[in-house]
């Protein structure tokens, strides 16, 4: 086409039928096809008042369009276009074909691209299939947290327990995060909630030194034996389960010793650690079907209650 409208502009006239008649093109002195128009007198460099023509198709085009596009730091369509007609240039259907460059720019996808939506596995059995409570269990340690034992200042932290199937959870106070803090912890949960299949946890010391402890203590006896499980490392989004239920424990703990007890011991942390959880597992697990129904909760299938027992009257303030 290009070919047919420099032959006509050669001998001075250009076809009406032409993709090009409405810029009014010309040929410069050096036989280049030009837009026309009305800025002769305007003072304006000649490239910028009358522009080269490129062809869509042609491979040139699509290389300045590159340039152009690195030169304003991979900016959008319309900063890029802007370039491409400063520089001189009136390329056919640019707007398109800087799209088209814009979507196949390594650069511009990387910054500009749409985050990958990844389709998530299938629900393991521990947290599809029936079970009685805290068979199957998800644990992590949080803290720590500054409790007062006379004159001296000491670290205390907390551990849950998170059941998969009912979604309640338990929580222990740990003097320390060593091993048998954390074998005392689970002795607890057993003693309380029942025996235990498996229990997932991530990496810690505390946590693979309790594993061991539990797998010899399995060679001699296999009462309260249960299978141990641990996440990837560095990946906690696979304790997603228990990690939610750490923040929310952060937050109703936090309300409680600000209105409470600003400095507190080790039994007033435990009482509040339970009032947490007692609070926590009255949480809503589905939506009421209708106004007259309640929503189901964790209490309810662990205790058969649904309502929060509220501490009793008093200042619960530690005494320092």
């Amino acid at each position: 086409m290009f070919h047919d409208d420099y032959i006509q502009l050669s001998v001075g006239q250009c076809q009406k039928k032409s993709s090009l008649a409405h810029l009014n093109p010309f040929l410069d002195a050096e036989g280049i096809i030009r837009v026309g128009g009305r800025l002769q007198n305007s003072g304006l460099p000649f490239e910028e008042c009358h522009p080269i023509i490129l062809p869509s198709t042609a491979r040139l085009s699509q290389l300045i369009i590159e340039d152009c596009h690195s030169k304003v730091a991979h900016q959008g369509r319309g900063i890029t276009v802007a370039e491409v007609k400063n520089s001189g240039y009136w390329i056919m259907g640019l707007s398109k074909l800087v799209a088209k460059a814009m979507h196949s720019c390594v650069v511009c996808r990387k910054t500009r691209g749409a985050t990958a939506d990844q389709q998530m596995a299938r629900l393991p059995k521990e947290r599809t299939n029936p079970t009685p409570p805290f068979t199957y269990v998800g644990s992590d340690c949080f803290g720590p947290f500054t409790v007062k034992e006379g004159r001296k200042e000491i670290k205390r932290y907390g551990i849950v327990f998170t059941c998969l199937a009912s979604r309640g959870i338990h929580i222990e106070l740990l003097d320390d995060m060593t091993t048998d803090s954390m074998v005392n912890a689970i002795r607890c949960l057993i003693a309380i909630r029942g025996p235990i299949r498996k229990l997932v946890s991530d990496r810690g010391t505390n946590f693979i030194g309790a594993s061991n402890e539990f797998s010899k203590a399995a060679n001699f006896a296999d009462e309260n034996h249960f299978e141990w499980e641990t996440t990837t490392p560095s990946a906690s989004h696979m304790g997603g389960v228990w990690e939610r239920q750490i923040r929310t424990i952060r937050s109703i703990l936090d309300s409680m010793l600000a209105i409470n007890c600003p400095r507190l011991d080790s039994n007033t942390l435990r009482t509040f650690l339970y009032e947490v959880m007692a609070i926590v597992n009255c949480r809503p697990l589905s939506t009421s079907v209708d106004d007259s129904s309640l929503p189901l909760s964790p209490n309810q299938l662990l205790t058969m209650k649904s309502k929060v027992v509220l501490p009793p009257p008093g200042d619960r303030k530690s005494v320092v």
